[in-house]
Formats: structure tokens, sequence, C-alpha cells
């Protein structure tokens, strides 16, 4: 099993990142899982919350006849954006009046961060 590659901005995923095997059936050149991860707990009269974006090399694939630069910018893309989603909770959570984790968790439902990458 791969390590999973947390988002910096000077590692570039390389196609020998992507140890998935390619899905029977797709309609897809490539894909990238990618995963959001936060972890929150309750300190005595704060909250403490942790995030980071991953890239998932077990579960990412690509068609090797299909790869190309710009098919691998494009997946590398993917990464990127999900990296915007966390800064954008970490805005959040700058100007956030929560006081509890629950309260923080409804936020991430309602706005579906979770699920943005599919």
């Amino acid at each position: 099993m791969s390590k999973c590659i947390i988002w910096n901005k000077n590692t570039k995923l390389v196609w020998n990142d992507y140890k998935g095997i390619v899905p029977l059936v797709t309609t897809h050149e490539a894909g990238s899982y990618l995963w959001i991860n936060y972890n929150s707990k309750e300190l005595r009269k704060s909250i403490e919350i942790n995030l980071g974006t991953y890239f998932v090399p077990d579960s990412s694939w690509f068609s090797r006849q299909r790869a190309s630069y710009y098919l691998l910018n494009h997946e590398i893309r993917h990464f990127d954006l999900a990296q915007v989603a966390v800064r954008k909770i970490r805005k959040y959570i700058t100007i956030w009046k929560g006081n509890d984790i629950t309260s923080f968790d409804s936020y991430l439902d309602a706005n579906q961060i979770k699920y943005l990458f599919d």
C-alpha cells in the first residue's frame, strides 16, 4: 500500500504516483482520488482544527495509452483545487463564531465541502 501524498506547493505529481487499476468501464482517461481530511478536538475554551489535502496513489489511475503532459497537468489541477477548498475552510475558521465541534461539522456538511471532488 502506497502512502498518501500531502499537498505541497513544491511537490508535483508524476505518472508513477498513480498506482490504481484502470476501471473496466470508464469514459475518463485518468482518475485522481483526493482526500480532504480534517481532525478537530475540543480543548478547554477553544477548538483545534487540523486540515490537509491528500492524493491517494493506490486509488488513482490513468490510461497508459492516453497519458500525456496535458492530461497529467489536468489531474494535478484537481489536486490544486482540493487545496483551494482547504484554504476556503481555513478562511472560514478565522471568522467562524461557533463554539463547538458540532457547529463546525454542521457547516462543512451544509456546504458539502467534504464532497466537492468526488
